[in-house]
């Protein structure tokens, strides 16, 4: 689960090895809804880590998809 600027997210990842997590959107870090009320997006990555860098710039890590290995990418925010 992150906060970005004050709105949670939180990545429910299914199965043990799938390449499918689940982001939802909510404004309150206690309820995510369910059956997918709140889902916003699926990306294909399996075990993602969002993270920052000293100089702002965002970043998605995925662990053995689509490679073998770490992979990580840059990630851009879009206001909706």
């Amino acid at each position: 689960v992150c906060s970005w600027d004050g709105v949670w997210d939180q990545k429910d990842i299914q199965g043990a090895y799938q390449h499918k997590t689940y982001v939802l959107h909510s404004d309150d870090v206690l309820n995510f809804g369910t059956d997918g009320e709140k889902q916003v997006a699926i990306l294909n990555s399996h075990a993602p880590e969002i993270f920052q860098d000293g100089e702002g710039q965002w970043y998605i890590s995925s662990v053995e998809w689509p490679h073998r290995g770490v992979n990580v990418d840059k990630l851009e925010w879009e206001e909706r």
